[in-house]
Order: C-alpha cells, then sequence, then structure tokens
C-alpha cells in the first residue's frame, strides 16, 4: 500500500471548519497535521517528517510574505501551496515566484481541487529535487577525478586563482607543490592497472592527511599530483610539509595479500617570489619536481631560477654575426630538502 504523504497546515482556523486543511479531513489520502500559529508550525516542522505545506500568510504571529519566507528559510526544499483571499492575491503570486509550488483562493479551494494541487505540488517538486541533484552530480564529475575523488586539473585551477588573488591582498605567502608517483609505470605492468588504480588512491588518500583542511590537493592525471599551501610563514614551512608527504607515501600499500611501496617526487614554488600567475606557479613546481626525480625520486626540490650565462668580452666575428661566444656557467648543486 503506498504511504500517505504527510500534510502540514499552518493556517489561523485550521479545525475549524473554515480553513483550506478542512477539506482534507473528507480525503483518506494525506496524513494531516495542522498549526493555527506559525510558530507551532514550525516547531511541528522540527518533529515530523512533511511533504507539503499549506500555508496561510495571514495569520496571527506573522502576515504577508515574509511568513513564507520565513517557512522557506526553515525548510528550503519543502514544497510548499499557499491559500490566500482574493485581495491578497498579488502577495501569493509573488510567494510563487520566490519558490512557491503554487497559490489557492480560498473561495475556490474544495476536496478534489485541493488534493490535485497537493500531488501535483509534490510530484514537481521531486522532479525539481531530481534535476538539481543531476545537475550537482554533473558538476561535480566535471571537476573532480573520477578514481580519487580530488579536484581535477580544472577545480585546483580555480581554487590556486582565488587564492592567488587572495594572498596578493593579505600578503600572505602561498606554495604549490607538483607531485609524481616514482616506479609507478612497474607496479602496473607487474601487478596491472586495479593494483595501480588502488595504489593512486592510497596516495592520495595519504596526500590528504599530510595538509590542513584550508589546504587543496588535488590530481592532474596519470600518477601525478598537485597541492596547494595557503598562508604559510616561509619556504621551510611548504618544505616540512613535503617531507611529511615523503614518510606517509613511503608505507607499504597493500592489495590481494602483496606489499606495494612507491615513492614521490616532489616539486615546490613559492608565491609571490615565483610569480603569481597560476600558470607560472605550476609550471615552475614542474620544472623543480623534474629536477628532483633526476636525483633517483623521493626528494624535495624548490624551483631554482635558471643562472644567466656570463658574456665574455665579443671578439670580432669571423663567419656569422649572430654568433656570440660565451663561458658556460658553473652549475650549483641542488639543494636535498630531507
Amino acid at each position: 500500500m503506498e504511504e500517505r504523504p504527510a500534510i502540514l497546515a499552518i493556517e489561523p482556523c485550521c479545525g475549524k471548519g473554515k480553513a483550506a486543511c478542512d477539506f482534507l479531513h473528507l480525503s483518506d489520502q494525506f496524513l494531516l497535521y495542522g498549526a493555527s500559529s506559525l510558530a507551532e508550525g514550525l516547531k511541528l516542522l522540527q518533529e515530523r517528517s512533511i511533504d507539503l505545506i499549506i500555508l496561510d500568510l495571514m495569520i496571527s504571529d506573522n502576515e504577508g510574505l515574509d511568513t513564507f519566507l520565513r517557512v522557506k528559510r526553515e525548510a528550503p526544499h519543502m514544497p510548499v501551496i499557499i491559500v490566500t483571499t482574493l485581495e491578497d492575491e498579488s502577495v501569493a503570486m509573488e510567494a510563487v515566484k520566490q519558490g512557491a509550488q503554487d497559490y489557492l483562493l480560498k473561495q475556490e479551494v474544495d476536496t478534489e481541487h485541493l488534493s490535485r494541487s497537493i500531488r501535483y505540488a509534490i510530484a514537481r517538486n521531486r522532479l525539481l529535487l531530481e534535476v538539481d541533484f543531476l545537475r550537482e552530480q554533473e558538476h561535480y564529475l566535471a571537476t573532480h577525478d573520477k578514481l580519487t575523488n580530488l579536484p581535477n586539473r580544472y577545480l585546483f585551477g580555480e581554487y590556486l586563482e582565488k587564492a592567488v588573488a587572495n594572498a596578493g591582498r593579505s600578503g600572505s605567502k602561498l606554495a604549490v607543490l607538483f607531485i609524481d608517483l616514482d616506479g609507478f609505470k612497474q607496479i602496473n605492468d607487474q601487478w596491472g592497472h586495479a593494483a595501480g588504480d588502488h595504489v593512486l588512491q592510497s596516495v592520495a588518500e595519504r596526500l590528504k592527511e599530510a595538509v590542513r583542511h584550508s589546504d587543496v590537493v588535488g590530481r592532474v592525471g596519470g600518477d601525478e599530483f598537485i597541492a596547494m599551501l595557503c598562508n604559510i610563514e616561509n619556504r621551510s614551512d611548504a618544505g616540512r610539509v613535503a617531507r611529511e608527504m615523503l614518510r606517509a607515501v613511503r608505507h607499504a600499500v597493500l592489495f590481494c595479500g602483496r606489499r606495494m611501496v612507491v615513492d614521490i617526487s616532489i616539486g615546490i614554488s613559492i608565491c609571490p617570489g615565483d610569480g603569481r600567475r597560476l600558470d607560472d606557479l605550476i609550471s615552475k613546481a614542474d620544472m623543480a619536481m623534474y629536477k628532483a626525480k633526476k636525483r633517483k625520486g623521493r626528494h624535495v626540490q624548490f624551483y631554482v631560477p635558471p643562472r644567466l650565462p656570463r658574456v665574455r668580452e665579443v671578439q670580432e666575428p669571423t663567419e656569422s654575426p649572430e654568433t656570440v661566444p660565451f663561458e658556460s656557467p658553473r652549475r650549483t648543486p641542488l639543494r636535498r630538502v630531507h
């Protein structure tokens, strides 16, 4: 047997034979709760599982459009049918514009009309909620990585753009960490893609646990991740978090009885020192990460600007006027961060 919809009628004359809700007593289609004041109605709304509200805008403790707006604040997704007089029809129409499902004139209410309006309102509201849910799901899938549920490159870029703007206004610093797994291809080749996916999910969780709630970890794609650390005091703060990430990821990942160990290489850029543009910060962190990988992985490398070559005294060109001999710069060893 189909469960009867629960209706809350908030009307000043409810139960006295003069309100719209009294027509529902003639029908066994609904479970009816009545309230003669807004305060009583809102209390019942908290205590009962309600499917729809019938609301008179002119009640003892509240009047006009504000009556509906108060109900809407308490139950934003609840379908509401307004009952009103012809004199207040314009207020009821405004309530519909503000989100009420429908309005009925008291002079025209009868059991059949009211029952039909209730069922249509409940059905329309469910359809709207389903559409909203599908839209939210579509947006989530477009902005999050399906495997790890982390923000994807698109959403991470939005977060980073806002964070850079906030840092510019407040004078604070932030860090971008570009993270790449070491030896991930061998795991895929040896144990299969299911094992590789499990490793990526485990790494994603460990990276999130290594940062604060105000920071963001995203997945760029493949075996690459990216993180944003907001409101840091200096470079050493970013280095400390990066080292914590190295330690967290280093623990073995168990899959089908197998112990798989992966490492990561991390490159770091700092805003504003390494730039204020989103693309600059990401690309410089990426370049620093590749330098870390050249050191056989499991390293942290801050971005280091390339040193310009020192040009010797220009000699007369012999063949091409575009050729200028110069001395190669001395390479400074990359500082290792533990």
